[in-house]
């Protein structure tokens, strides 16, 4: 007579609640680093200079290398350090709580449900900002204003803009994507476990 297989251990439930638990504080320990550490790379010398075209004659030399702070830099640097450390150990506590694929899945799911409002947002923010136009020209005459200067300026801040949002827009697309290709390998290694399963 074969013996019968013992059912599986029931999962405890105080784990389910355990995981979303953890999740919350997961989402907004994630969303905080992402801006961080974008900040951390934005405030880091020559960020700027090496994205900018060569070419590029709107944004005087003096005032694009006034924007490199090192000290921004290092302290970005020091929160994002923090942050890190504290983000892997929710990540570690939802994979635990998390049930077989569902430690790869929830996982994946964390960062796409953070990174895409920042996808959205930024790129929308970046298609407005290419679009509006600051004419100097409609300032009254009377204002003690050099109109040349300002025209240089606000063009260098223009594009300034676009190149930050341009970049925030490419690492929370990035990191958006990163999510759905995990939940995505979850998903289709959970279907090849379980068709082996049956055999």
């Amino acid at each position: 007579m074969k013996k019968l297989k013992e059912p599986p251990s029931p999962r405890p439930y105080w784990h389910v609640d355990m995981k979303w638990l953890t999740s919350f504080p997961l989402i907004m320990v994630l969303g905080i680093t992402f801006l961080v550490f974008s900040a951390y790379q934005i405030t880091q010398p020559d960020f700027l200079t090496a994205l900018l075209n060569t070419d590029s004659t709107l944004i005087p030399e003096s005032f694009l290398s006034s924007l490199s702070n090192p000290q921004a830099h290092a302290f970005f640097g020091k929160i994002l350090l923090y942050l890190s450390l504290i983000s892997f150990l929710l990540l570690a506590c939802l994979a635990f709580f998390s049930y077989r694929f569902g430690k790869i899945s929830n996982i994946g799911c964390a960062f796409f449900v953070t990174a895409l409002p920042g996808t959205v947002f930024f790129k929308f923010f970046k298609d407005v900002f290419s679009q509006e136009t600051f004419d100097p020209g409609a300032l009254p005459p009377s204002l003690p204003i050099n109109i040349e200067t300002l025209k240089l300026y606000s063009a260098a801040i223009r594009e300034i803009g676009i190149l930050i949002l341009d970049f925030m827009y490419k690492t929370y697309l990035f990191i958006t994507l990163l999510g759905l290709i995990v939940m995505f390998l979850a998903l289709v290694s959970s279907i090849v476990w379980k068709i082996f399963k049956k055999k």
